[in-house]
């Protein structure tokens, strides 16, 4: 029974590339043999998100808007623990990816989570 938990635990354990370079492929109708991924572990997801200014009724009142802050700050440094990076090109495309597990842990089988849309700052190399 042990044997048959480590193959279905090897085969079903996807890395964050190959999750993201799967997404790419069918979203751009690109041969998976001609993507290419590379996990930006240099790069946080906070860092290539677009950033939002609060709604004018918060950023006239203090307390709201350090509420508001505080939940901001508390989403980033959620998504930058847990959320990965991963920069992808094929097929005269190149994206920014950032993607997660759908659930709390790596359950076996389970595929990666991936979203574009990125906002990449020129301070940020790219391939």
């Amino acid at each position: 029974m042990r044997g048959l938990i480590a193959i279905v635990c090897l085969c079903g354990c996807q890395s964050v590339a190959d999750g993201a370079r799967e997404d790419f492929s069918r979203e751009n109708t690109c041969p998976l043999d001609r993507v290419e991924a590379r996990e930006r572990t240099d790069v946080k997801p906070s860092q290539v998100r677009r950033k939002v200014d609060p709604p004018q009724d918060i950023a006239a009142d203090p307390g709201r808007l350090k509420l508001w802050q505080d939940r901001q700050a508390k989403s980033n440094a959620y998504d930058d623990e847990y959320h990965h990076i991963v920069e992808v090109r094929g097929c005269d495309k190149h994206e920014f990816y950032e993607c997660r597990h759908p659930g709390s842990g790596s359950t076996p089988g389970v595929r990666w989570m991936c979203t574009t849309d990125r906002y990449v700052p020129d301070t940020i190399s790219k391939w």
